[in-house]
């Protein structure tokens, strides 16, 4: 990565149907820490493999610190603490 470069990774969240995407970002941002540059809402889906009153999500967490090229094992921390939060403030399951 150059110094400065972005690093995106991609995540897919079930969710009950009445939880907004907005929850989602405030979540993420909260949660991701001071190098997330923003939360994208990349896709939603419904289905039966979902399950009754369930959606997914897929979203798009965009890091990057302005002076330094981030490490993977900053950004996986931080992706980490999103999945953490999301699952305890959002009852999110993570979807594979």
């Amino acid at each position: 990565h150059l110094p400065g470069g972005r690093l995106s990774p991609t995540l897919n969240f079930v969710l009950d149907e009445e939880t907004p995407w907005s929850e989602v970002d405030r979540v993420a941002a909260s949660a991701a820490g001071a190098n997330l540059e923003r939360a994208e809402f990349l896709s939603q889906y419904r289905g039966q493999q979902l399950g009754p009153e369930k959606k997914s999500y897929v979203i798009r967490l965009l890091f990057r610190s302005p002076d330094r090229t981030l490490t993977s094992e900053e950004v996986d921390g931080a992706v980490r603490n999103v999945v953490a939060a999301c699952e305890r403030e959002l009852k999110a399951t993570l979807r594979a």
